[in-house]
């Protein structure tokens, strides 16, 4: 049996990909924390360094990141330019945000746009410009939209040009539910409501969040795009997973109402005819006879009747 399962891969992979980012994120959020609860007591009183540092109205803004890297040099015992380069490394989390950009827009269900007068990823730059304002990384937007990666719609789509027969339907969905089978995920969505990881001080986000801040590792403005795209690929991961099991309910459903019909018909069809009235017969008969021009008018009546009686085997006398 040839199956064709090209959108169901691609959407596997999406989702996959997608889980991957959301258990990811303690680790790449937990830079400052590391240094924070390090065995290292070096490490140790580096973080509170960065701590006051950061915190201290007293130092010009433009002084506080050599004064960090300094701290670095003493923590690691390493020259200025190593101690930068260890500096900006806990600093950088652009690699990590056009993750969570990338996998977001791949996974996303809600938005769907028109490709009309848009033919490149700079027509598409142009446009995203104008109505995604808040997306930073709008080139990696506009390469997703361009691939037009698969929906849970186009899984249904794909369903049914491999199963052709309604009586297959049953069999065709135990093969897509194995295709399926160890990736369909419930995220922990509490994990990443945006007020736990805002205020929530048992949220294992929140602290990340908070360290990173106090250590001027990352900005407000980094720390808010992180936090809203986690919670929308959150939601949208869980939001399709859901779909998906609702498509293979869907679709069992029509399974077994396929079935009933299928034996309905079959009972009907294995049924007798039921008997006819005398009435219901000699109408018949009375038609019949009047389309070969024998009726009353030309016919004894009683003629007619033993016609009747004799096709039907009843009594004349009871017609």
């Amino acid at each position: 049996m040839n199956i064709n399962f090209d959108k169901t891969d691609r959407l596997i992979q999406i989702i996959d990909e997608a889980v991957r980012v959301l258990d990811s994120a303690e680790y790449n959020l937990n830079r400052a924390s590391k240094l924070q609860n390090s065995p290292n007591k070096k490490l140790n009183k580096l973080h509170d360094d960065l701590v006051k540092i950061t915190s201290d109205p007293q130092i010009p803004e433009k002084d506080k990141k050599q004064k960090k890297i300094r701290a670095y040099s003493i923590a690691y015992e390493c020259d200025e330019t190593s101690a930068l380069l260890l500096f900006e490394h806990d600093c950088n989390f652009q690699d990590f945000a056009k993750w969570i950009c990338k996998t977001y827009w791949e996974i996303q269900p809600y938005i769907t746009f028109s490709s009309k007068g848009k033919n490149n990823i700079e027509d598409w730059i142009k446009y995203l410009e104008k109505y995604r304002k808040n997306e930073i990384y709008l080139d990696i937007m506009a390469n997703v939209i361009i691939n037009k990666e698969p929906s849970v719609k186009d899984i249904e789509c794909e369903f049914w040009a491999n199963c052709t027969d309604v009586f297959s339907i049953n069999n065709f969905c135990n093969i897509y539910r194995e295709r399926w089978r160890n990736h369909l995920y419930h995220i922990k969505e509490s994990d990443f409501e945006i007020d736990a990881m805002l205020f929530d001080g048992d949220n294992r986000l929140h602290k990340c969040f908070l360290e990173l801040l106090k250590c001027g590792f990352i900005s407000e403005e980094e720390k808010d795009y992180i936090l809203t795209h986690l919670y929308h690929l959150a939601d949208a991961t869980n939001y399709v997973c859901g779909s998906i099991v609702d498509l293979f309910k869907k679709l069992r459903a029509s399974s077994i109402e396929t079935a009933k019909e299928s034996e309905s018909a079959t009972e009907q069809a294995s049924q007798p005819i039921g008997t006819k009235s005398s009435k219901v017969q000699l109408a018949t008969i009375m038609e019949i006879l009047k389309a070969i021009n024998v009726d009353k008018s030309n016919t004894d009546l009683t003629k007619i009747i033993r016609i009747a009686a004799f096709i039907t085997g009843k009594s004349y006398k009871k017609l």
